[in-house]
């Protein structure tokens, strides 16, 4: 089974990543379970690939039928 979890990437007006509160949470949960939330740790995104984390399957109800979805990540 493939599942992908995937997310949107809120940026600045200057085109970088906005590190303010409430935006990129999609990216703090990948960070978090990758250990790559630290604060003054430098950080790339080309630093994730290839990087193991566990996820926990959920179902989700769509049209009267029951589909597996990523529902949390965790450290692996």
């Amino acid at each position: 089974m493939t599942l992908r979890f995937s997310t949107g990437l809120d940026t600045t007006p200057s085109g970088a990543l906005d590190n303010s509160k409430g935006k990129n949470n999609g990216l703090r949960v990948v960070r978090d379970a990758l250990g790559m939330n630290v604060p003054g740790q430098p950080f790339s995104i080309r630093m994730m690939q290839g990087k193991p984390v566990k996820c926990k399957i959920g179902l989700r109800p769509y049209q009267g039928e029951m589909f597996d979805e990523i529902d949390s990540l965790v450290k692996a």
